[in-house]
C-alpha cells in the first residue's frame, strides 16, 4: 500500500543544494511557480472557461426543446457543452489535488472567501430536504458545485504572474469569441432587412448574453489600457470593439444602463488608487473604442427606448408591433415577479424550495403568467435556498470584495531600482516584471469593475443561473483574489497549505464531477436521439421507428431515475390506455408540477373519467393557481362529471384573472392568453343555454375582444411560434362558433340590426381565414351555418 510522501511545504524562496553538474548553487525558484501537472489543470480550466459560455449558455437543466440536434456550427456541440463543463473540472480537480499531495504549496488565503463560498455549497446541498423535484435539484447543485470548484482552481493555479496573465486573456478571448457569434446572427438578420433584431449569440435570450458582456466588456477594456505589447494592443482593442457591439445588439437597456456605471466605477477605482493619473491616454483611447462599437451597433437598443417613450403617459394607443412592443410590460412584469418571488421566499425561510426549483415552486405565489426565472438572482437565490443561503452568498461575494478593494486602495511607497524590497510596505514583486502588462492595479479594477456591473445587472435578471455565466463570475472572483494577492505586500497575507480534509472531500467531489459529467453527456445525447425518433414517429407513425424511440426514453429513465420529462414522453407513445397511465402517473410523482399534474387530468378527461380527472386538476391547481390552461380543464371537467355550478365558478375565476396582473401585465404583450376567449365563451354558452340571452351576448363580447386582438397579430411570428398548428386551426373555429351564438343571442333579443353588423363580420372573418390553406379545414364542420 502507498503511502504519502513527507510532507515538503513550499513557502518561500528555496535553492538546491548543488547543481548536479558545476556543484554550485542553484538560484533561486519561485514558489509559485507552476509544474508540468498544474499546467495541464489550468489548460482544462481555461477550456471549461471558454466552453461554458460557448456551449452552456442556458440553465442547469436545459428543457426538451433546448436537449435537439441543433444546426449552425455549435447546434449538436450544446449538448455537450455542461457536461463538458463538469469533465473539464473534475478531472483538473483530480490532477490539482495529485499534484498537491506530492508536493505541498502554500498560498495566501483571502479572509472569509473560502468559509462563505463553502458555506453556500453545503447550505445548498442540504436544500434537497426540502425540494419538489430532485432533479432539478441535482442538476442545480452539480453546477453550483462545478463553479465554486472552478473559481477554488483558478485561484490556487494563478499563483504565478504567467498563469494569471493566461487566464486573463482567456476571459477576454472567450468574450470576443461569444461577441463574433453574436454579431455574425445579427449581420445574417440584417441582410433579411431585420435591422432591429436582437440577438441571442449562443445564450438563451439577449439578456443572458448582455449579463455575460458585463463580466467580460470591463475586464478587456482593462487589459487593453494596461497592454504593454503592441500586437497584444490591437488584439484587445479589436475585442473591446466586437464585444460593444454585441452588447448594444442584445437591445437591453439595463445591459447597457448597467455597463456605463460599471465603467464609471472602475474610473473611480483608477482614480482612487492613483493608477489613472499615467494612463489618462490610455484610458481615453480604450474608452473611445467602446463608444465606436456602441454607436455602429445601438439601432436594437435605440428601438425599445423608443418604443418606451411612445408607451409613456400620453402615447397614442394602438395595435402592438413586433419590435415596437409595450416596454412598460417588461418593468411590471419583472416587478409583479419579484413580489411573488418574495412570497415564495418569506414562505420557505430556512430551507427554500430547494436549489433550482424556481420552475415548479415559483407558480403557487405568482401574480403574473409562467416565467422559467424570477428576473433578480438574489431573490431568486432566497426563494430557493432560504433566508441562509442568500446570507451565504452576500458573505462569500463580500469577501472576495472587500479583500480586492482593500489590496487596491493600500497606499504603497514605490521602491527605487537600487533599494531592497521592504515587506511589509511594499508588493510582492520578486517575479521579473510582465512583458505583456504595466499596472496590475488597472486589471485590478477591471475585474472589481466587472463585479460592480453584474451585482447591479443581477438586481434586474438571473444571469447567475446561466451556467455559461456562473462559470465566468466565478472565474471573475477568483482572477480577482489572484491579481489583488500578487500584488500585495507580504505583510497582507497568510501563506497555507491545503488543508488534509480538504483531500478527501476533493477526491469525492472530483469523481462526482465526472460521474455527473459523462451521465449527462449521455444523457443529453440519447434525449436528443430519441427526441428526434419521436418527431419522426409522429409525423410517419412507422412502427420500427416508433419502437425505437420508446426504447430510447425507456432507457433515460433508467439513466435519470428522477426526471419526469421521459415519462411523459412515453405516455404519448404508449401502446395501452395502462401504460399511459402508469408513465403519467410516474411522471406527477416525481415532479408533482401543474404541467404533470395537468397532463394527467387531461389523460382522466379524454377517457371521461371526471372524478379522477377533477382530482388531478385540482391537484395542478393547488401548485399553479392562476394557470389558465389547468382552469379552462377543470372547467371542462366540472362540466363533463355533470357540475355546471362548479364549472361557472371556474370560468368565472379564469375570467376575473384578466383585470388582475395576471391579465394586464405580461411579459411578450403580444402573445394573447386565449384561455380567456374560451372561459368566455363557456360561461356564454351556459347563459344561452338557460336562455340568460342577455349575459350571454356579454359574455360572447369579452371574447370577441380577446379573439380579435389576437387574430389582428396572428401572422406574427412570435404567435406563430407560440401557437402550433393544431391550436391555431381550434382558435379560428372558436371564433366562428362566437359569431354563431353571438347572433343567435341578438336575434332572440330582437336586436336584428346588431345581428346583421355580427353576420357582416363574420362574412369578413370567413374570407381572411379561408385565405389561409391551414386553416380551411376548420370550414368543412361548419356547413355554412350562421350566415
Amino acid at each position: 500500500m502507498s503511502r504519502r510522501p513527507p510532507l515538503k511545504l513550499v513557502t518561500g524562496n528555496q535553492t538546491d543544494a548543488k547543481t548536479p553538474d558545476t556543484g554550485e548553487p542553484s538560484p533561486p525558484r519561485d514558489p509559485r511557480a507552476l509544474t508540468r501537472p498544474d499546467w495541464v489543470a489550468l489548460l482544462l480550466v481555461a477550456l471549461a472557461l471558454v466552453v461554458a459560455p460557448l456551449l452552456a449558455g442556458s440553465f442547469a437543466s436545459p428543457t426538451p426543446a433546448e436537449l435537439q440536434f441543433g444546426d449552425g456550427p455549435l447546434g449538436t456541440l450544446k449538448l455537450i457543452g455542461l457536461p463538458l463543463v463538469f469533465l473539464l473540472t473534475g478531472v483538473a480537480l483530480g490532477i490539482l489535488l495529485w499534484r498537491e499531495w506530492q508536493r505541498p504549496v502554500a498560498i495566501g488565503l483571502a479572509p472569509g472567501v473560502v468559509a462563505g463560498f463553502g458555506l453556500l455549497g453545503l447550505w445548498a446541498a442540504l436544500t434537497l430536504l426540502s425540494t419538489r423535484s430532485l432533479n432539478l435539484s441535482l442538476n442545480a447543485l452539480t453546477a453550483l458545485i462545478a463553479a465554486l470548484l472552478l473559481g477554488g482552481l483558478i485561484s490556487r493555479l494563478a499563483r504565478e504572474r504567467n498563469a494569471i496573465h493566461a487566464l486573463l486573456l482567456t476571459v477576454a478571448g472567450a468574450g470576443t469569441l461569444e461577441a463574433c457569434f453574436g454579431i455574425n446572427e445579427y449581420v445574417t438578420a440584417w441582410k433579411r432587412h431585420d435591422v432591429l433584431h436582437r440577438i441571442n449569440g449562443t445564450f438563451a435570450v439577449p439578456n443572458f448574453v448582455g449579463g455575460y458582456m458585463l463580466l467580460t466588456l470591463p475586464l478587456t477594456l482593462a487589459l487593453f489600457v494596461a497592454a504593454k505589447d503592441r500586437m497584444l494592443k490591437l488584439l484587445l482593442g479589436v475585442g473591446l470593439l466586437l464585444q460593444s457591439a454585441c452588447l448594444l445588439f442584445t437591445g437591453s437597456r439595463a445591459g447597457v444602463g448597467v455597463l456605463v456605471a460599471g465603467l464609471g466605477g472602475w474610473l473611480v477605482l483608477t482614480i482612487l488608487s492613483g493608477v489613472a493619473k499615467a494612463h489618462w491616454r490610455q484610458i481615453g483611447l480604450g474608452l473611445a473604442v467602446f463608444a465606436v462599437g456602441a454607436v455602429l451597433a445601438s439601432a436594437p437598443l435605440r428601438s425599445r427606448v423608443d418604443a418606451t417613450l411612445a408607451s409613456g403617459p400620453g402615447a397614442r394607443s394602438g395595435p402592438a408591433q413586433p419590435h415596437m412592443e409595450d416596454q412598460s410590460h417588461s418593468s411590471e412584469f419583472r416587478r409583479w415577479t419579484w413580489i411573488g418571488t418574495v412570497r415564495m421566499g418569506l414562505a420557505n425561510p430556512l430551507l427554500g424550495t430547494g436549489v433550482g426549483n424556481f420552475d415548479v415552486a415559483y407558480p403557487r405565489y405568482a401574480e403574473t403568467a409562467y416565467t422559467a426565472h424570477a428576473h433578480n438572482s438574489y431573490l431568486q437565490w432566497m426563494g430557493e435556498t432560504g433566508v441562509p443561503g442568500l446570507l451565504c452568498l452576500m458573505v462569500g461575494l463580500t469577501a472576495v470584495t472587500a479583500f480586492a478593494v482593500n489590496i487596491l486602495l493600500l497606499r504603497r511607497r514605490p521602491l527605487a531600482e537600487d533599494e531592497d524590497e521592504d515587506p511589509v510596505e511594499t508588493p510582492r514583486a520578486n517575479a521579473p516584471p510582465s512583458a505583456l502588462f504595466g499596472e496590475p492595479r488597472l486589471i485590478l479594477c477591471g475585474l472589481i469593475a466587472a463585479l460592480l456591473a453584474s451585482l447591479m445587472h443581477n438586481f434586474i435578471d438571473s444571469d447567475w443561473y446561466v451556467v455559461g455565466n456562473l462559470v465566468t463570475l466565478a472565474g471573475i472572483l477568483a482572477l480577482m483574489v489572484a491579481v489583488a494577492r500578487d500584488i500585495a505586500p507580504l505583510a497582507t497575507q497568510i501563506p497555507r497549505p491545503m488543508g488534509r480534509p480538504f483531500f478527501a472531500l476533493g477526491a469525492a467531489l472530483a469523481l462526482l464531477l465526472v460521474w455527473r459529467g459523462i451521465a449527462t453527456e449521455n444523457v443529453h445525447l440519447a434525449y436528443a436521439s430519441a427526441q428526434a425518433d419521436y418527431n419522426q414517429c409522429a409525423q410517419t407513425k412507422e412502427a420500427a421507428i416508433c419502437s425505437q424511440a420508446r426504447a430510447g426514453f425507456t432507457a433515460i429513465t433508467a439513466a435519470m431515475p428522477f426526471d419526469p420529462e421521459p415519462h411523459l414522453k412515453l405516455a404519448d407513445m404508449a401502446t395501452g390506455l395502462d401504460d399511459a397511465l402508469t408513465e403519467l402517473k410516474t411522471a406527477a410523482r416525481l415532479g408533482p408540477s401543474g404541467k404533470t399534474l395537468y397532463r394527467l387530468g387531461q389523460f382522466y378527461a379524454i377517457q371521461r373519467q371526471w372524478d379522477p380527472a377533477i382530482e388531478a386538476l385540482e391537484h395542478a391547481r393547488e401548485v399553479d393557481p392562476h394557470n389558465t390552461q389547468t382552469l379552462r380543464a377543470l372547467g371542462n371537467a366540472d362540466l363533463g362529471a355533470n357540475k355546471p355550478e362548479q364549472a361557472v365558478e371556474v370560468f368565472h375565476d379564469i375570467t376575473a384573472l384578466e383585470e388582475k396582473p395576471y391579465g394586464k401585465v405580461r411579459a411578450i404583450p403580444q402573445i394573447v392568453d386565449i384561455d380567456f376567449a374560451y372561459a368566455h365563451a363557456a360561461l356564454a354558452n351556459i347563459a344561452a343555454q338557460a336562455n340568460r340571452w342577455s349575459e350571454a351576448e356579454t359574455e360572447y363580447a369579452k371574447a370577441d375582444k380577446v379573439l380579435h386582438e389576437y387574430w389582428m397579430g396572428r401572422h406574427w411570428d412570435i404567435n406563430i411560434d407560440f401557437f402550433p398548428l393544431s391550436k391555431r386551426q381550434d382558435i379560428a373555429k372558436l371564433y366562428d362558433d362566437v359569431y354563431i351564438r353571438w347572433q343567435e343571442c341578438l336575434t332572440r333579443q330582437g336586436k336584428t340590426k346588431e345581428a346583421e353588423d355580427i353576420a357582416a363580420r363574420q362574412a369578413q372573418y370567413r374570407k381572411e381565414r379561408d385565405a389561409e390553406p391551414t386553416l380551411k379545414q376548420t370550414a368543412a364542420s361548419e356547413g355554412g351555418a350562421g350566415a
